[in-house]
């Protein structure tokens, strides 16, 4: 059961005489006198909430304790007027700068929506005293022990940072929605964000805002930050699922996202308009939804292996695209992933993906060029439609036959000649090249002196002619050749193929 009452406290007015930096003045609430800066409620468990802000103070320190009561939340309330509820710093266009302790685990609903706070402190009580906590004993940032954020609970505020370097839960929907001032938002490295709510920061950000996200974030809610402006880095050094149209018309430069990716949903990045670089390096294997960049400004994009599917319509319409890096784990290309991009220049496919017969659809200008440099069959299949050619099929391989002897026999009238059996033939030529004293054999063409016409047959006897026997004499050399041939039909026509020569000089 809660219980509504004044905040008894001690109060330290600093009255600045004018001209004096600025006329600013800040109020240091304790649990020490009465007065009319603050309501709080007891909870159950014995511990305070803030429930109203009545100083007009331009900095405000929220105690750790309030008779003897520890506060743990930022709350809410309402009047007499409206049951609708209020955070406690709703619209309190004096509050400037808010100091709270780390004892603080929960911010309600709304609890600082359309007030002008710019930066939000946090200080350790056990760590520093009241009196230097303005000076010297605060650090930009959320409470350490933050849990929860609720929804809205900056909205429409002037809020410039975002600093969290707690274990927080859950930040609730449209908790930094429409703050047009916003610049810089920092998870460190001993961070975490279990889940970032629905339309958490969208149509937030001022001429230049960066996000950099050193710590783990498990899942960003759908349209999180749509339509945010200005964001020139965008990075996650590890972050689980990224949710529907999560950066829809989101004004990025460039965004990385690494870690334990698992999925980036539909539409996440649809009409990206300032979007020129996308690096993904997922260290488990991930997907990436229909539509994901559709009609985003995307020049180059990156995907680390983990990624099985390009999912439909992924890249239709980016018209900058230039280079698109495909990992190896790459298994199928679906129906218009590439719809109407004709400006790729370097593409990468493995040989082995299946790429559907639309994924191109309505591409042209330099992506033929790129998919053409391609070895893959699907892709080929599909440019040569593109360009209408006749798509030649690619010709089976002969496996070699290797020429292990070719020795003359005594009477120096017959070559004897024995080699390894080919797997694939039908059968073997054999070749003579004769080279004189004093000339290069790679300049003399070989002859084809026998045909074995059965594929188990690995050796056989050939004439040494005369003429040959009077170029050994006269110190030159006979060199034999074979290679396997076999009889195919591509596109309808026979042909015959054949393997490597493997050669050996007559002994």
């Amino acid at each position: 059961m809660k219980q509504w009452e004044k905040l008894t406290a001690w109060l330290v007015v600093f009255a600045l005489v004018a001209g004096l930096v600025g006329g600013s003045a800040f109020v240091q609430v304790s649990a020490a006198e009465e007065n009319s800066d603050f309501a709080y409620v007891v909870n159950e468990d014995g511990t305070a909430t803030i429930t109203e802000v009545k100083t007009n103070a331009a900095d405000v320190i929220v105690p750790a304790v309030i008779d003897g009561h520890t506060v743990t939340a930022i709350g809410s309330h309402t009047s007499e007027w409206s049951t609708t509820p209020a955070g406690a710093f709703e619209s309190k266009w004096q509050a400037v700068n808010v100091y709270l302790p780390d004892t603080i685990t929960s911010f309600a609903d709304r609890a600082f929506a359309s007030c002008a706070v710019e930066h939000i402190y946090r200080y350790d009580p056990a760590q520093i005293s009241a009196e230097d906590i303005v000076s010297s004993g605060s650090a930009l940032g959320v409470p350490m022990q933050l849990k929860t954020m609720g929804s809205h609970c900056f909205d429409n505020s002037r809020l410039k940072e975002v600093q969290i370097d707690a274990q927080v839960d859950s930040i609730g929907d449209g908790a930094y929605a429409t703050i047009a001032a916003l610049s810089s938002v920092i998870l460190g490295k001993t961070g975490r964000i279990g889940t970032i709510g629905k339309n958490c920061f969208q149509n937030s950000g001022a001429q230049t805002l960066n996000f950099y996200f050193y710590g783990r974030v498990d899942a960003i809610g759908a349209n999180a930050f749509e339509g945010s402006g200005g964001i020139q880095d965008f990075y996650m050094e590890d972050v689980g699922i990224v949710g529907t149209e999560a950066f829809k018309n989101c004004h990025i430069n460039t965004m990385t996202l690494k870690g334990s990716l698992s999925a980036i949903g539909d539409r996440a990045f649809i009409g990206c308009g300032n979007l020129d670089k996308v690096t993904i390096q997922s260290s488990t294997p991930y997907t990436i939804g229909k539509y994901a960049f559709t009609c985003a400004s995307i020049k180059e994009v990156t995907f680390s292996d983990g990624l099985s599917s390009v999912a439909e319509g992924t890249f239709s319409g980016c018209g900058k695209l230039s280079k698109v890096y495909l990992p190896t784990t790459l298994k199928e290309i679906e129906k218009n992933a590439f719809e109407n991009v004709s400006t790729i220049t370097t593409i990468t496919i493995n040989d082995t993906a299946k790429v559907d017969d639309e994924a191109f659809k309505g591409a042209g200008g330099t992506t033929w060029g790129a998919l053409d440099r391609l070895n893959n069959q699907s892709v080929k299949k599909i440019v040569a439609k593109a360009l209408h050619r006749n798509l030649k099929t690619p010709l089976p391989k002969v496996a070699k036959a290797s020429l292990k002897k070719a020795k003359a026999a005594k009477n120096k009238k017959k070559a004897n000649l024995k080699w390894t059996k080919s797997k694939n033939a039908n059968g073997y030529i054999v070749y003579c090249k004769v080279v004189k004293k004093g000339k290069k054999a790679g300049k003399i063409a070989w002859k084809k002196v026998k045909t074995v016409k059965k594929p188990k047959t690995t050796k056989c006897t050939v004439k040494i002619s005369a003429k040959q026997r009077k170029v050994l004499k006269k110190k030159g050399k006979i060199y034999y050749s074979v290679r396997a041939y076999k009889k195919v039909t591509v596109n309808g026509k026979k042909k015959t193929i054949y393997s490597v020569y493997s050669q050996k000089k007559l002994k």
